[in-house]
This record gives C-alpha cells, sequence and structure tokens, in this order.
C-alpha cells in the first residue's frame, strides 16, 4: 500500500546514421538519421555552451549541427532533457 514509485524512464531514440563535416573546425557538419524529431539539442561540449536546439516537430533527415570537438558530440532527448548522452559517431568528410 502507499503511493505509485516509477520504475524506469521511457525515452524514444532517433536512429543517427552518419556525421559529415568539412575539414574546417569552424564550419558546422550535417547529422544525418531518422527520428531527429526525438532530439531536444545537439553540442559539441557537455556543457551544453554552444548547444543547437532542434525545432519542434522537425520532420528532416539531415541537421546542421556543430563541429564536434574530437570524435563526440552531445545530445539531450526531447523525452528526457536532464541527462546528457555522449554520441558517439565517426566523422566522415562532406560528400
Amino acid at each position: 500500500k502507499g503511493d505509485w514509485r516509477p520504475l524506469i524512464t521511457l525515452v524514444r531514440l532517433p536512429s543517427l546514421n552518419a556525421l559529415h563535416c568539412p575539414q574546417s573546425a569552424d564550419k558546422e557538419c550535417t547529422l544525418q538519421g531518422t527520428g531527429l524529431y526525438l532530439l531536444d539539442s545537439v553540442s559539441p561540449d557537455p556543457q551544453f555552451q554552444q548547444s543547437t536546439p532542434v525545432p519542434d516537430g522537425y520532420a528532416g533527415s539531415a541537421l546542421t549541427v556543430p563541429h564536434p570537438s574530437g570524435q563526440q558530440l552531445y545530445v539531450k532527448l526531447r523525452d528526457d532533457r536532464s541527462t546528457i548522452n555522449r554520441l558517439d559517431l565517426p566523422v566522415l568528410p562532406e560528400p
């Protein structure tokens, strides 16, 4: 007897396929995938000082994001904005 307690947090995940970046670190990259509307924001740093927000209802399959420092980007999911997730995708040259 008593109050209900949450057992888990259920979040929906996008499918992120590729990260294409120019050689110049001051230019933005293109993140490709499906379900990008499930992302809240993307950042090259875990403090989200240079984050790029994803618009509500975004229906595209490619998103312009900041150039990562190294191989890592950080994302916040729309279903759980309090958690910072590290995204490890290989940085590919622009097609």
